[in-house]
């Protein structure tokens, strides 16, 4: 289920540290996060920035593959992170990469979730599969 997608973040240069707050989302929730990830910089020899990545304030990691200074350059970053008791995930990018290679970009964040059932709801399942079985069975 596509829970939210946030607009173009364009580009990071050295030691830019940007947010990006998405709300709406199912509260205390397990989600999973992809940004999308590029370069515009052939022949500049300077996209070629690192990301570290925080979701809710936990650190997620570092995104060292965004760029790689090809102008068709593309890149996925994949994780999973909680949101909160209101329904919210901020994401936070710091560029790490000092001059001369400073630059990364960001084209896209796209968030979904897989709502799990409770416990009692599986075991009624459960129950339901079992009883469904065994009369076909009888008949």
């Amino acid at each position: 289920m596509l829970e939210s997608i946030a607009n173009t973040i364009n580009f990071f240069n050295a030691g830019d540290v940007i947010s990006t707050n998405l709300a709406g989302l199912p509260a205390n929730t397990r989600v999973q996060v992809q940004v999308i990830g590029g370069d515009a910089g052939a022949g500049f020899n300077n996209w070629l920035g690192d990301l570290e990545i925080t979701a809710n304030g936990n650190l997620i990691g570092l995104w060292d593959t965004v760029a790689d200074d090809n102008l068709t350059t593309a890149s996925l970053a994949t994780f999973f992170a909680m949101t909160d008791a209101a329904g919210q995930l901020n994401l936070t990018f710091r560029e790490t990469q000092p001059n001369p290679a400073p630059f990364a970009g960001i084209a896209g964040i796209v968030v979904t979730s897989t709502l799990i059932p409770e416990p009692a709801t599986l075991g009624l399942l459960g129950v339901a599969g079992l009883a469904l079985l065994r009369r076909r069975r009888v008949s």
